[in-house]
């Protein structure tokens, strides 16, 4: 019986498969790559919160987690917070760069595993968002962990989960 490929990764090498599938997947370019611009832009929050939990008036920076493809820092950016975008692909973050120099947006982008987020011990984000990607590593309680030390106390850590029910229904609500 052959494994899938991500139930088969251990701990050393989710990494890699992880970086080679996104390098794939923004070369061919996926609905989670392609870029968003003014339109998006115009409806940011809507796109951003559509529970509306958000408390907008309450957050100025931003840690856009495992949010590489020019889609989530944008809309964050377009609305003047200070974004910074932590995602293990290189070829992800380069579409978040050129997203914000195409929109003069100020986006940090900081290349780092959701599991190892070293480089941004110290700091304190008033949000942490995180699309779906939790299922993507082998140790969620570690990544947990890894955001607690980077969330300012009090602050809000939204975060996508899927269930592979979720993939198999059809979008019409039927």
């Amino acid at each position: 019986m052959r494994q899938c490929l991500a139930y088969s990764t251990s701990m050393s090498n989710y990494r890699e498969v992880n970086r080679r599938a996104w390098a794939e997947l923004a070369e061919s370019g996926c609905e989670s790559c392609e870029p968003f611009g003014r339109e998006e832009f115009a409806e940011a929050r809507r796109r951003l919160d559509p529970g509306k939990w958000i408390p907008w008036g309450q957050v100025g920076s931003v840690l856009c987690l495992a949010c590489g493809g020019g889609q989530q820092a944008a809309l964050f950016a377009s609305l003047g917070y200070r974004v910074t975008l932590a995602d293990i692909s290189p070829d992800q973050l380069q579409i978040d760069r050129a997203v914000a120099e195409e929109y003069g947006l100020k986006i940090e982008l900081v290349e780092a595993d959701m599991l190892d987020l070293s480089r941004l011990h110290g700091r304190q984000f008033d949000l942490v968002y995180q699309a779906v990607s939790a299922c993507y590593v082998p140790d969620v309680q570690r990544l947990y962990r890894e955001v607690a030390r980077v969330i300012k106390p009090g602050g809000w850590y939204r975060v996508e989960h899927w269930n592979p029910v979720q993939l198999q229904l059809p979008d019409d609500d039927r």
